[in-house]
């Protein structure tokens, strides 16, 4: 067996530990007859010498300490492509070592490695290989048993930002399974924005805190968020809670307080379209960027194609539709699913009707799968969107069964305008919102078929189908309200304050809900 010269090579970056975590470090690794090696060379080139490639070679373990600047190093992450080398071919131990750093922004090249990231591809245009092996490197390294300096207490708070539809509850939810485990409490919160534009915040803010907490909370009449005795619970608590889709500073205030309320080393995720939202409320922002070409090439094939490329003779065709679908994951598994199993002249007059869409473009490539369905498709569709997200699809079924629901049900899902969690009927906003758009198109507001704001209800008429309406606005209804409209299925109030109009006389009434 040959010896090695050194028991422990230390990776690390100068300027951010030299003075005091390293040299604390080292002594106590003398002190303990460890032989140790630390690079004394204060001016490092681009370049990683020989010498120490060999020194690496020459050690039994190699500690990496990650710290804030360590990724702006390609020194130092040449270092660390070595040391994993070592690890496969020598069978090297490699001890991480996280040091005032999450090793969650290291294994997601978020923060500041994933500025760091960015920084070399921008230098290494012509490396990109190299770039991309040292984006491998750190991701397999907290994959390892490692240490996480305790000198991270506090709670970060992190904003997950892009366009509707790029992805970002995806990214949430990923987040969210993959480190859930790591926390005492934990909660998701999806639908914000749309959650509080049905219930109060008060019945909201009872909910998440059950989740976390784990138990029911009684307020006695003052903001649950300024109990004592609640914030003294928390911040015992070390908590793990995301907020899907926040459009106001003023749902965050209101869910969750101040995020100094939680435990040490707690952790808030929220998602929004509006970055500067995310800012003010003190966020780290990880921009979802769209998807590149062939990514969104293996996308949208799994739908087009229920495979991971395109068909003989598609090839041409699939890079047009991707082209237009902009990278947006949405529109991409929305168009695909439309285009499956169709011939190339079908594909062609379908990819003609998204010509000259320019700003328009995902609106358009959304709407076409739209215009495909029959008429008794497109009223499942609206009335989805307007009045049955959230309900449970076995239910849905027999209030839509006029329709010739379960056919009808499949047929959006093989098209991906709806989706089904937990046995519910689900909808991406973007597709909600078109829905409404199409609606308001249709005709003028006395004859459309679906209202759902409260200044639009007036003398109800014979072809509204459905009322979604907020009962908290100041509102007064007549009791007689609904009397003329003969063909109304769906009404749903929420939020509910106030005297209840009779609705007993609606014969065709086939959903009513109260919340």
């Amino acid at each position: 067996m040959n010896l090695k010269k050194y028991d422990v090579f230390i990776s690390f970056r100068g300027a951010d530990i030299r003075d005091g975590f390293l040299s604390h470090l080292y002594k106590s690794l003398c002190r303990n007859q460890v032989h140790a090696f630390v690079d004394e060379n204060l001016d490092r080139g681009e370049d990683i010498t020989s010498s120490l490639l060999e020194i690496i070679e020459q050690s039994y373990v190699s500690v990496v300490i990650f710290s804030e600047n360590y990724a702006f190093s390609p020194w130092c992450l040449d270092e660390l492509v070595k040391i994993l080398e070592c690890k496969t071919t020598m069978a090297q131990i490699v001890l991480p070592v996280f040091y005032r750093v999450d090793p969650i922004h290291v294994q997601q090249l978020t923060g500041c490695f994933g500025d760091a990231i960015a920084k070399h591809r921008e230098e290494f245009k012509n490396s990109l290989r190299k770039v991309e092996t040292w984006c491998q490197a750190l991701k397999e390294t907290t994959g390892m048993a490692g240490l996480v300096s305790q000198n991270i207490k506090y709670v970060r708070v992190v904003g997950i930002w892009g366009m509707g539809g790029i992805g970002k509850t995806t990214v949430a939810v990923k987040v969210f399974d993959q480190v859930s485990g790591q926390f005492t409490s934990r909660c998701f919160f999806g639908d914000v924005r749309e959650n509080l534009e049905k219930f109060t915040p008060d019945c909201l803010q009872r909910e998440l805190l059950f989740q976390v907490l784990g138990k029911e909370i009684s307020n006695a009449g003052m903001p649950i968020m300024l109990s004592s005795s609640i914030r003294k619970m928390l911040s015992r608590r070390k908590v793990l809670i995301v907020l899907d889709d926040v459009s106001d500073l003023k749902q965050i205030e209101l869910l969750i307080g101040k995020h100094t309320s939680y435990g040490p080393r707690s952790r808030i995720i929220m998602t929004s379209r509006d970055k500067q939202l995310l800012q003010n409320a003190g966020a780290e922002i990880y921009e979802v960027e769209e998807l590149n070409g062939s990514e969104a090439l293996l996308l949208f094939c799994l739908h087009a194609f229920k495979q991971d490329s395109p068909k003989k003779g598609y090839m041409a065709l699939s890079e047009r539709a991707i082209k237009y679908a902009q990278g947006v994951p949405l529109a991409l598994k929305v168009l695909g699913s439309n285009l499956y199993s169709r011939d190339v002249e079908e594909w062609e007059d379908e990819l003609e009707k998204l010509k000259g869409a320019s700003d328009e473009e995902i609106r358009k490539v959304l709407r076409i799968s739209y215009d495909e369905l029959c008429e008794n498709e497109k009223e499942i569709f609206l009335d989805i969107a307007c009045f049955l997200k959230g309900v449970d699809k076995d239910r849905a079924e027999s209030i839509l069964d006029v329709h010739g629901s379960r056919i009808g049900i499949r047929r959006l899902l093989d098209k991906s305008l709806i989706s089904i969690s937990n046995n519910e009927l689900d909808m991406h906003d973007l597709l909600e919102q078109m829905a409404k758009d199409i609606i308001c198109q249709e005709k003028q507001l006395g004859k459309r078929s679906r209202l759902w704001q409260a200044t639009d209800i007036h003398n109800g008429t014979e072809a509204i189908k459905g009322i979604s309406l907020d009962m908290s606005s100041d509102l007064e209804l007549s009791p007689t309200a609904f009397q003329r409209m003969d063909n109304l299925r769906f009404l749903k109030f929420y939020n509910d304050s106030v005297a209840k109009p009779k609705y007993t006389f609606l014969k065709a009434l086939s959903f009513f809900r109260m919340s």
